[in-house]
């Protein structure tokens, strides 16, 4: 903590350091991050280039103005005229459809090109996600091999990337998640970006397999989101409505401001269905805002997000239901009206400081609040939390040394309280738990470039993980109290890419990862807390293959890996309202995924036509290698609830430059449902498909663009989620099924104006 407390006070100390007379930063405009080796030019001649935080200096040759061109590969040129009286700039470039060579990510703590990453790391454009606008992230991510987010309803989702988070009931853990370096990760481990209005985002990063080396506690690996920010200087005005089938409505205004200083965004939609099933109304109210500022040698951004959610919930069912009609609700949560509702608010400000050419600091500082209230028929839960963090990261350059190090401070108070529920509605208190949760990331990482075409990188980090649990009910001899610790976890990591040509590398990784339990899963059934029980911990390893041949228009991503847990964290169920964790022996991950992307025609080949196809897949064999539970051995079978296969293709289409068809496949296989592998969800497919017209309004180029399309087109029944290991008791069957939307139809209008 002395170390944090230095770090942070040389960072405030060196914010008053001022650069040369004309100095900037050079940055995407989506995602903030810094572009490495942008060029400035004045009268052809070059002037500067960036470092790798995206920072530049110019000495003045008696000129009192610059005019000056910035050009990045993959990025709209831009032009700038300076004076000598400059202070930072802050220069925005705005990305033009990207190749795999020229994407640039940073979800490993580095700026690079992902044609120079080491690790398994994908990206989705603002392109890419504007293809998928709907109510739920679901659509757009499951374009990323290896990663599947199935959906049980609006408010019922359960991420998983490489298989790792499949385990649990009702939501996503075991991966990390970030809006503009906030965490969106509980102290629990819990993570929801289903809420997240995708029309918001402008970028998603996903960094797959354990990331501990840079974020700490997560196996699966970590997800990093931008907000999108304003491209158009001065100010540009959005508002778009959307209707769908099942009474689904989506509305969203979007306000922002763009100048030399900096940018202000301001969102807010509101989105709302009845739902297809019974008991299956849905609402929510998303408000966005972010400012980015730049003053002397200084970034600033601030970003504050509130959600506001009122969902009821069907629940799942059985196999009957399933088939014969799966507009029904469970029974027993149809009885209840059983329902969620919750808001949460996330704020967060982050300095970012050049204090040297080659050394730069962030600062982050955030801070949550949630409310959750959900009625259920065996009992009603009210919860509260509140976080607050702070984060410290020191990047210096040096020859052909990067070096990334930092921390990060998170305590959390996590209170909540059982009631019984008589039909529905809140009856005498059962429960009245508070919790104290500390967490601690320190970690290293450090890249060596000896030579043009090789890199290797080699990361350490250090996580403490400790909570406290007060019990302040008196209705029991019951005392639940005391304080829970788990030992430090050193996990390293080695990646290393080679170059093979221009357009062409391999890249190789091995890393540890490790994920603690969560408090509900060391609850035993008796109310004691399992001390006994283990974090889970294993290796990745992955190695792969990416580039572009045929004059750049087919790129390619193929990658392998193998994970091998042990201590795996299992979720056992003794009845619908009870279950504990406990840990099964080792299991090893093994797959492939691909991911490829041909660009057929484009404006390039043929004036006012576009056409390519994308096309992602993964293959995983999982098992358990040593796991014995009640006396019953499951070694050898397959793990539950990790489709054996998925594919998507996307065909995309743009005619006479305003009409746009996007055609989309998807494909999951089959899963086993329980651990003694004796049920089974069949695989399934479904086909969406998009019309829409672009155009311009007006002198001052407003934009509109008109859309419409149908979503299952062929009415397929399907379960969008299967609830792994669903009890059944009292001889009812057991409710493994979600069923997914029917065919549904859906359009919209959007208008920009700038």
């Amino acid at each position: 903590m002395r170390n944090l407390i230095l770090i942070f006070s040389l960072s405030i100390f060196c914010y008053t350091v001022a650069l040369p007379q004309i100095s900037g930063r050079v940055v995407d405009s989506q995602t903030g991050a810094g572009l490495q080796g942008a060029t400035i030019l004045s009268d052809s001649d070059l002037r500067a280039s960036t470092n790798a935080d995206g920072y530049f200096s110019l000495a003045l040759k008696n000129e009192d103005r610059l005019s000056l061109r910035i050009s990045f590969v993959g990025y709209a040129p831009k032009l700038l005229e300076v004076s000598k009286t400059s202070s930072l700039l802050l220069i925005e470039m705005d990305p033009e459809i990207q190749t795999i060579q020229e994407i640039i990510v940073t979800v490993s703590g580095i700026t690079e090109s992902l044609l120079n990453s080491t690790g398994s790391v994908s990206s989705l454009s603002l392109q890419n996600l504007q293809f998928h606008n709907s109510l739920v992230l679901n659509d757009a991510v499951n374009q990323v091999p290896g990663l599947n987010m199935s959906g049980g309803g609006y408010n019922t989702n359960r991420l998983t990337i490489r298989g790792i988070g499949s385990r649990s009931p009702y939501g996503s853990n075991r991966i990390r998640a970030y809006l503009n370096d906030i965490p969106l990760t509980t102290g629990d481990g819990t993570t929801s970006i289903e809420e997240i209005d995708i029309a918001a985002m402008g970028r998603i990063e996903v960094l797959k397999g354990p990331s501990s080396a840079v974020y700490g506690s997560g196996l699966g690996g970590a997800i990093r989101m931008w907000s999108l920010q304003p491209t158009d200087d001065d100010f540009s005005f959005t508002l778009s409505s959307e209707a769908g089938s099942f009474g689904a409505f989506r509305s969203f205004v979007r306000a922002g401001h763009k100048s030399e200083k900096g940018s202000q965004s301001l969102f807010y939609s509101n989105s709302r269905t009845d739902g297809f099933r019974q008991n299956s109304r849905y609402s929510r109210n998303s408000l966005l805002f972010t400012s980015n500022r730049s003053l002397r040698n200084t970034g600033f951004k601030f970003t504050l997000i509130y959600t506001g959610v009122e969902a009821q919930i069907p629940s799942s069912v059985n196999l009957s239901s399933f088939n014969s009609d799966p507009r029904l609700a469970a029974p027993n949560w149809l009885a209840v009206k059983g329902f969620e509702k919750y808001g949460k608010l996330l704020a967060g400000i982050s300095a970012d400081t050049q204090l040297k050419p080659d050394l730069s600091n962030k600062l982050s500082i955030f801070t949550s609040f949630s409310d959750p209230y959900e009625s259920r028929p065996f009992n009603i839960i009210d919860e509260k939390s509140m976080s607050a963090g702070i984060q410290d990261q020191i990047h210096l350059s040096h020859g052909k040394f990067e070096i990334v190090a930092g921390a990060e401070v998170f305590l959390e108070g996590y209170n909540w309280k059982i009631f019984e529920t008589v039909l529905g509605e809140q009856g005498e208190l059962l429960a009245d738990n508070r919790e104290k949760r500390f967490y601690l990331n320190t970690y290293a990482l450090t890249r060596f470039k000896p030579g043009k075409n090789f890199t290797a990188e080699f990361g350490l980090n250090l996580n403490v993980l400790n909570y406290s649990l007060d019990d302040f009910f008196a209705g029991d001899s019951t005392d639940l109290g005391g304080d829970y610790r788990y030992d430090p976890v050193l996990s390293p990591r080695l990646g290393i890419n080679y170059r093979m040509g221009p357009q062409s590398s391999l890249h190789a990784s091995a890393g540890h990862g490790f994920s603690a339990p969560s408090p509900e899963e060391t609850l035993l059934p008796d109310g004691q807390i399992n001390t006994g029980l283990k974090p889970e911990t294993g290796w990745n390893f992955d190695t792969g293959i990416r580039g572009k041949i045929h004059s750049g228009r087919l790129s390619y991503d193929l990658t392998a890996y193998y994970i091998a847990l042990s201590d795996l964290l299992v979720t056992k169920r003794i009845s619908e309202e009870i279950f504990t964790g406990i840990n099964a022996g080792k299991t090893n991950h093994l797959g492939i995924e691909a991911l490829l992307s041909l660009e057929v025609l484009s404006p390039t080949i043929r004036e006012e036509f576009e056409l390519g196809f994308t096309s992602s897949f993964s293959v995983s064999k999982n098992s358990f290698i040593d796991f014995t539970d009640n006396d019953i051995s499951y070694s050898g079978n397959s793990l539950p609830g990790i489709p054996s296969a998925t594919l998507y293709n996307e065909m995309q289409m743009k005619l006479f430059s305003a009409y746009g068809i996007i055609v989309t496949h998807r494909f999951t296989g089959k899963q086993f449902m329980n651990d003694s592998n004796t049920s089974e969800n069949g695989g399934w497919q479904i086909i969406d498909f998009r019309l829409s017209y672009s155009g311009k309004i007006g002198e001052r180029q407003h934009r509109i663009q008109i859309y419409g399309g149908v979503k299952n087109l062929f009415d397929t029944n399907y379960a969008g989620m299967i609830l792994v290991n669903a009890p059944s008791f009292g001889g009812a069957a057991p409710r493994y099924y979600y069923p997914a939307l029917p065919r549904n139809y859906f359009g919209g209008v959007i208008l920009e104006f700038l």
